[in-house]
């Protein structure tokens, strides 16, 4: 039943070019493509959505406990661990800009799936949008 509820949910936002605050780096902004998987990898498979979420989007419009009823949420609906990730589709748009799904998953039926669109520049990368699922369904329609 978690299942159903979580997969209904689509978590979307828009992640924005802010100030660096404290130190920070900017929410969305990584180095390269490389730098960007290294680090959401591990935060996806783990289900740190209280870490993931800052680091790829402006999270100005939620409060602490919506982003923590999200993991709980996630935790709920995918209870073993995600070992696995794999880009499912790619597709490359013009001038830097590229969309894909990555699919994290458990090595048997437990999947999350990631849709990012993604702008690629000379000096760094920036996620535009980020929506996450366990349902591959809502992704594909936007893909």
């Amino acid at each position: 039943m978690l299942r159903r509820i979580f997969a209904a949910l689509v978590l979307a936002i828009a992640a924005t070019q802010a100030s660096a605050q404290s130190g920070l780096a900017n929410p969305g902004v990584f180095e390269s493509y490389e730098a960007m998987r290294a680090e959401i990898d591990p935060l996806v498979a783990d289900l740190r959505i209280q870490t993931l979420l800052p680091r790829v989007a402006d999270t100005s419009q939620m409060d602490t406990g919506e982003i923590m009823a999200l993991e709980i949420q996630m935790r709920n609906a995918l209870r073993d661990p995600l070992t696995e990730v794999e880009l499912m589709m790619l597709a490359p748009l013009e001038n830097g800009f590229r969309r894909e799904i990555l699919a994290y998953h458990d090595g048997g039926t437990g999947y999350l799936y990631l849709l990012l669109m993604i702008h690629e520049r000379e000096e760094d990368l920036v996620v535009l949008h980020m929506v996450m699922n366990t349902s591959l369904s809502p992704l594909l329609s936007m893909f």
